[in-house]
């Protein structure tokens, strides 16, 4: 599809092409489990641009939204080449944001530590190390991995700033609602004002402070009235670890509709980049294991 910024041929292949987009067809991973096949998506390298599409979960959308799964894949494939290619945000302009730090943010997953930082021109870096004694010999960095260490397995999100102040994020099991009054009305205003009045907390980005406590929920776009919600948001709790909670800095990044379709992202969007970098991480070490 693309190498080298050019548009090129689309073609088909049962081979992986360097320096271009692939896209592969394949089942589930249940589907190779059930039927004792070797799972292919274990196989494939994890040094090109690589999106796979599954039969069973796609299929129907395909046929529904083809606008809406192209934009999809070729969103997928971006991050993708960011990652494996470019080390440099391209969704977005991070540098509109005009942050005066760096940002770091990082997760565990089953012993690893994962953790991307962001520069303030849009440029990243990605790490890992598995949780022991071992240090990344970044101060800020540490202190990230010693607190993951200490809250292994608790699925919860640390950011810093390249002033070395860390938060965590953690979501709660608790809920915004609209407010009751709404059910009490014949007719709904779609304006600004009743917006704000009947759907505070549950459309757009919310910063609360409660008993103490930072909070924030990430609703469904405020365009308009809108007469129905998919699904409640939960409210994540904000701790600071060290420092100053800077969390009103960075909630801007969650304003972006290409991580969840049609939705704000929960958590600031590079979580969006790590994760994908966690997954082919986890591939490589599952094929080290071979």
């Amino acid at each position: 599809m693309f190498t080298d910024g050019k548009i090129a041929p689309i073609t088909q292949s049962k081979d992986i092409k360097s320096g271009v987009y692939n896209i592969i067809y394949l089942h589930h991973k249940d589907y190779y489990e059930q039927h004792k096949y070797n799972d292919p998506y274990k196989n494939f390298p994890d040094n090109e641009v690589i999106q796979h599409i599954t039969i069973e979960d796609c299929a129907d959308k395909i046929i529904d939204d083809k606008k809406v799964i192209y934009n999809t894949i070729l969103k997928e494939l971006l991050i993708k080449d960011d990652i494996v290619n470019k080390g440099m945000i391209s969704l977005d302009d991070w540098q509109s944001f005009g942050f005066k730090s760096d940002y770091v943010f990082g997760k565990e997953k089953d012993g690893v530590h994962y953790f991307i930082t962001v520069k303030t021109d849009g440029s990243f870096e990605l790490c890992n190390k598995i949780n022991n004694l071992n240090k990344f010999g970044n101060p800020i960095l540490d202190k990230c991995s010693d607190y993951l260490t200490v809250n292994k397995g608790k699925e919860k999100t640390v950011v810093a700033d390249s002033n070395g102040n860390i938060i965590v994020i953690s979501r709660t099991q608790t809920f915004t609602l609209p407010n009751k009054e709404i059910f009490n009305l014949n007719e709904i205003s779609r304006s600004k004002e009743s917006r704000d009045e009947y759907l505070s907390g549950v459309v757009d980005i919310n910063l609360y402070e409660i008993a103490g406590k930072l909070l924030y929920s990430v609703g469904i776009q405020g365009y308009g009235m809108n007469t129905s919600i998919p699904k409640a948001s939960h409210l994540y709790q904000v701790d600071v670890i060290e420092g100053q909670p800077f969390i009103k800095e960075i909630l801007e990044t969650m304003a972006v509709s290409f991580v969840k379709y049609k939705s704000f992202t929960v958590l600031p969007y590079p979580i969006k980049y790590l994760n994908e970098y966690i997954l082919m991480i986890e591939n490589k070490l599952n094929k080290n294991k071979k």
